[in-house]
């Protein structure tokens, strides 16, 4: 079982992970029925990660994003919910694949 499949977490404080570059399809679910972090909110992570790459899909609560300055790949798959998001300055890739709020996007974009 991953963490996407716990259906009540709603807070998620990842810390002491500082070397993590990665987190992807594996850190939500690998299997493809399962509707991953159904009930997450909030994702923390310290601001000293060297976190490159992240991948979030079908948190559908999901709300906020917190503030990863060495991240170039950010991928979002159907987290409607989403309001808040950070600056993210190294990024270079951008997948999203949802309907998002217009000022979500822009800012994204102006990371």
């Amino acid at each position: 079982m991953s963490l996407g499949e716990l259906p009540s977490l709603k807070y998620l404080d990842i810390r002491q992970m500082e070397n993590v570059e990665r987190i992807g399809r594996e850190f939500c679910t690998l299997d493809p029925r399962v509707k991953a972090f159904h009930s997450l909110n909030v994702v923390t992570l310290p601001a000293s990660t060297t976190l490159q790459e992240l991948l979030i899909s079908k948190c559908a609560n999901l709300s906020e994003l917190p503030a990863l300055p060495s991240l170039q790949s950010l991928k979002l798959l159907n987290c409607s919910s989403l309001a808040t998001v950070s600056q993210f300055p190294s990024l270079t890739v951008l997948h999203v694949c949802d309907p998002f709020k217009e000022e979500i996007l822009q800012r994204l974009f102006s990371s």
